[in-house]
């Protein structure tokens, strides 16, 4: 017959730090003409995280990025979120487009925070 060894399987979970929601309004999840941006306003980037007893997450760190038109496109503005209301988690980031941004145009918008994951994206079109 000969010799067998029986192995044991190992499953590897991973689960993210952070549960994030968010954007809101104006951001859009989808690239959309509903609600343009007028070019030079501060467009204010907001979301909320919580851990997974749904208690506030207070110390997390996230980056805004904005990108032209993608994920893909070229960086043209970044930042540091702070936190707005540690009642509920949330998180904002008043863009300012000045200079940074033409009219006519999608913007990608990310947050990445310090779990090492990118949860929340969305996009803004400028007037």
């Amino acid at each position: 017959m000969g010799n067998y060894a029986f192995v044991t399987p190992v499953a590897h979970l991973t689960v993210d730090a952070y549960s994030c929601v968010g954007f809101t309004q104006p951001v859009s999840l989808m690239p959309s003409t509903q609600s343009p941006q007028k070019v030079g306003s501060n467009i204010p980037t907001k979301f909320t995280c919580v851990d997974d007893n749904g208690l506030p997450i207070l110390n997390a760190t996230a980056t805004f990025t904005a990108q032209k038109g993608s994920p893909t496109g070229a960086v043209v503005s970044s930042g540091a979120f702070r936190l707005a209301d540690a009642t509920i988690g949330q998180y904002i980031y008043n863009w300012n487009t000045t200079g940074v941004v033409s009219s006519g145009t999608y913007y990608y918008l990310s947050a990445a925070l310090n779990d090492g994951v990118t949860h929340i994206n969305g996009y803004i079109v400028t007037k």
